[in-house]
């Protein structure tokens, strides 16, 4: 009954599917076949709009080039004819003004949007028409770089514009040279830009460009991902082409409410035929969901997630109360595999520390009967009190971690006897730069570096230096340092230290590889251990988790 019920669903979902790809499929034609007529028709309307624009403008360029060649004309009037040549000074200021009242009446005829200049150098007479519609910040400044422009540019006669950059501005400039002076105009860019997006509300980017490079203009380029249109116009007097861009979101908006209605239409029957399954679908599907999900949360460590036993379906009740059975047999399994990891742990600790502790005992009891036998009572009890100290820590730590306090005591205690055993030959130095003396460490982590450093150099060198030195690493890290003055370790020992080899248990250095399996039974990755070690200098250095308490989160 359920493989059935479950091959019905199946086979709904999947006619569904069909029939939403189908769907969907007649709508994505008919949606690119529209989308490709309107666009293409609406991008020839903007190529067109844009066309009549660039030829507006050309025309008007074309015009005022005519009027400066007549206005300079002396058969049309002699005013700027009289300027160039005339010594009659009346003469001459009366030609000024009514040459200006001509250039005045040329910058009308086009809504102020340009200004005409006449420039005689050899007078040094320069007037203009008018100020522009949007003001140059700085009058003087244009008038200084237009003079300028015409005396450092070498130009032939040309009905081309050229591109001139003044005062903070951009500009188009045209002018000729007539008998010995110059007349001329100059249109600011973004007159002639500003123009076309008043015209043309949609423009997001509109601009003067030559190739890749953008002399002039307004708003910004569409950003890159963005749907957008560009238009590129060349125009026939300016040497640079008029880039557009607008957002197809703008020109294809009529779309978007076509696009809407389909789309509405789709979503509607696609609601309607979810609706007639949704009995079958929350009879079968969702449960086998909510199966799925809590197998995966259950895989991913999550033990404690348990489903439903009580359901509208038997077979759902069955498969759910043989996934609760499941999960605690497995939590039971995992329960019992963790006891057993900490049981191995705690033992293989224990044996390692109480592995390095026999090699110590019979030297020091072979010292204790020299020096009674030599009646040096005072020394006897001094040595006494300080190994009694030194095997009480080694016997009664039975802890993983201990306060460093007591590891400090510990690796005093045992240079003090090792300084007996050998006096005049051993220095110990012990700087701690941890206030907190209660933070844990492992057991004889730092005496086993000191131990080692005297037994395999007390004889080889005339004064052996060991230095202890602890400090802290930011807020996570404790550091301990043991450098000695010794021989250094033999290379073949450095590199099975090294390379984290075992070794046997004759090996003189077995008790720093037992430090290394310590510290990675207690810390893992997170515990660090090197050795840098020469003739005549040895440093061991280590770095452990600064842990204030088994409650820090690393026991």
């Amino acid at each position: 009954m359920g493989k059935y019920n479950k091959s019905l669903n199946i086979k709904l979902m999947l006619s569904l599917v069909i029939a939403i790809m189908v769907l969907l499929s007649y709508m994505e034609l008919a949606s690119f076949y529209s989308i490709s007529i309107y666009k293409k028709r609406t991008f020839e309307n903007y190529q067109n709009s844009l066309e009549m624009y660039t030829s507006f403008w050309e025309n008007r360029l074309n015009m005022i080039n005519q009027e400066l060649i007549t206005i300079s004309e002396k058969s049309h009037e002699p005013y700027y004819w009289n300027m160039c040549f005339s010594n009659d000074d009346v003469e001459f200021e009366t030609s000024k003004i009514m040459m200006q009242k001509s250039m005045i009446e040329i910058s009308r005829l086009h809504e102020y949007k340009i200004m005409v200049f006449t420039y005689i150098p050899d007078r040094k007479c320069y007037i203009r028409s008018s100020d522009l519609v949007n003001q140059a910040k700085d009058l003087k400044g244009l008038d200084e770089g237009i003079r300028d422009y015409i005396i450092l540019e070498d130009r032939k006669p040309s009905l081309s514009w050229n591109y001139v950059y003044i005062g903070g501005r951009h500009y188009f400039i045209q002018y000729f040279a007539v008998n010995n002076g110059y007349i001329g105009t100059v249109v600011p860019c973004d007159v002639i830009l500003n123009s076309l997006t008043q015209d043309t509300k949609q423009l997001d980017y509109v601009a003067f460009v030559n190739g890749e490079e953008v002399i002039s203009q307004i708003g910004d380029p569409v950003e890159q991902g963005k749907s957008f249109s560009s238009f590129r116009i060349a125009t026939a007097y300016m040497p640079y082409s008029i880039q557009v861009h607008v957002r197809d979101s703008k020109i294809y908006s009529d779309y978007k409410i076509l696009l809407l209605i389909a789309v509405s239409v789709a979503v509607m029957s696609i609601i309607v035929i979810i609706v007639n399954l949704q009995i079958e679908r929350k009879m079968v599907l969702t449960p086998l969901k909510k199966l799925k999900d809590a197998m995966e949360q259950f895989s991913r460590g999550k033990l404690d997630v348990r489903l439903k036993e009580d359901t509208n379906s038997e077979e759902i009740s069955s498969v759910n109360r043989a996934f609760n059975s499941m999960a605690e047999q497995i939590m039971g399994l995992k329960i019992e595999i963790y006891e057993l990891e900490l049981r191995r742990q705690k033992i293989q600790g224990s044996f390692l520390r109480v592995q390095i502790q026999p090699h110590f005992y019979c030297n020091i009891l072979n010292l204790i009967y020299g020096l009674a036998g030599m009646k040096e009572f005072e020394t006897v009890q001094k040595l006494s009190k300080v190994t009694s100290n030194y095997f009480r820590y080694l016997l009664s730590t039975k802890d993983a971690l201990v306060p460093l306090s007591r590891e400090e005591k510990c690796v005093m205690d045992y240079g003090e006897i090792q300084q007996m055993r050998y006096p005049g030959m051993l220095e110990l130095e012990l700087e701690s730069m941890v206030e907190e003396k209660e933070i844990l460490v492992p057991p004889l982590i730092i005496q086993t570096f000191v131990e080692n450093s005297i037994n395999h150099n007390i004889t080889l060198v005339p004064v052996l230096h060991v230095r202890v030195r602890l400090w802290r690493r930011g807020e996570d890290y404790l550091l301990i340092e043991v450098e000695d003055n010794g021989l250094g370790f033999p290379n073949k020992v450095l590199e099975q230290i090294n390379s984290n080899r075992k070794i046997t248990r004759s090996g003189n250095h077995i008790g720093i590889t037992n430090v290394k399996e310590r510290l990675k039974l207690i810390y893992g990755e997170d515990a660090s251990f090197s050795i840098e070690s020469s003739k005549g200098r040895t440093r061991i250095r280590i770095q452990i988790p600064y842990q204030r308490s088994l409650l820090d989160g690393r026991d």
